[in-house]
């Protein structure tokens, strides 16, 4: 034809094999049969024969819910799968690569295999039949079983140490780190003490966020806890850093500090709320009472890190003001979500 192009087109070869879609793209020769050995003893059949064509479903079929009174599986020679139920129902599946390649679908040739395997189950044998492994519990109790064990080692560790002998010991040295200031608040009202990293106020801090960061982010429990317990206590140390526990009636129910970030910017750590106290504003109470701490010691910014599985401190940092950052600055410790605030400054006091 004048004007136009044209070009030969090669015609299809009988075996279509050699430029099989599949074949060209993962580079697996799925259209080819597969030679097939079995060995058992002196019993060793080999065959070039086609793949199965079955589906996970057809397997797991086969092999949990076969047997005398299970279901039966056949494949026809075009790969054509039947399945029958224990009622008799048929089920047929055909493969639908014989619609595009006729010829992959044409069996090579007839399987047939004389005699028996020694010592392999026979048709009709009830040891032949698999059973689909069962769960001993369900999930709801595993969970409720895990929240009960929770709940005792944490009611055996309270009762193992009173709680207003805690608060009463080192109470010295506390009003020391406070400034001095020993006032009594009324009964029911939340009060901050000046804590070090070792003192037994600051116990249930340490070991309720080792049972939180190790479910919430994997881990074994007692690595996360050495881990808590090996920061360095002078991070916290004034005049650079503090660490606060809030009382409740003499009993410890949140608590948090800071440390020194640069010469202008505080960084908040160890954020926390027994679990039994939350949704009351503690949490809230406690990073105001941080924020006043961190203003009169002359920082005028407030930087923390969190992780990407606690979407409440997320809420309670953006409630309070906090805007967070598109990435963490850079430091040797670094998580994902990262916020900052800007405070105004009471002058140095340290």
């Amino acid at each position: 034809m004048d004007g136009y192009a044209t070009k030969q087109l090669q015609k299809a070869d009988a075996d279509p094999r050699p430029r099989h879609p599949a074949r060209q793209l993962a580079g697996l020769d799925m259209g080819r049969p597969k030679k097939i050995e079995l060995t058992f003893g002196g019993f060793s059949p080999a065959h070039w024969v086609k793949r199965s064509s079955a589906s996970c479903c057809h397997h797991l079929i086969k092999t949990f819910f076969s047997g005398p009174d299970g279901w039966r599986e056949r494949q026809l020679p075009d790969g054509t799968m039947i399945f029958v139920s224990p009622s008799g129902r048929r089920y047929t599946t055909k493969p639908q690569g014989a619609l595009f390649f006729p010829q992959l679908a044409t069996p090579t040739e007839t399987l047939t295999i004389s005699g028996t395997i020694p010592g392999a189950p026979q048709s009709g044998d009830p040891t032949r039949r698999l059973a689909m492994p069962t769960r001993q519990r369900t999930r709801a109790q595993d969970r409720a079983d895990r929240i009960n064990w929770e709940r005792g080692v944490n009611k055996r560790r309270w009762d193992a140490a009173p709680r207003h002998s805690r608060c009463l010991r080192n109470s010295a040295g506390r009003a020391a780190l406070n400034g001095g200031v020993t006032s009594e608040p009324a009964v029911g009202q939340l009060r901050f003490v000046a804590v070090g990293q070792d003192d037994p106020l600051a116990a249930p801090l340490i070991d309720e966020l080792a049972v939180e960061y190790a479910e919430r982010y994997g881990g074994n429990r007692t690595r996360v806890h050495t881990w808590l317990r090996s920061y360095p206590s002078e991070e916290f140390d004034p005049p650079d850093g503090g660490l606060f526990i809030g009382l409740l009636d003499d009993e410890p129910v949140t608590g948090g500090a800071f440390r020194r970030f640069d010469d202008t910017t505080a960084e908040l750590k160890r954020i926390w709320t027994d679990h039994r106290h939350r949704r009351r504003g503690h949490g809230q109470n406690l990073v105001r009472h941080l924020e006043g701490e961190i203003v009169r010691r002359g920082y005028s910014r407030i930087y923390l890190t969190t992780g990407d599985r606690q979407p409440e401190a997320e809420a309670l940092y953006l409630s309070l003001g906090y805007q967070r950052l598109a990435e963490p600055l850079p430091a040797e410790e670094v998580y994902p979500i990262a916020f900052v605030k800007a405070v105004g400054t009471a002058g140095p006091d340290r």
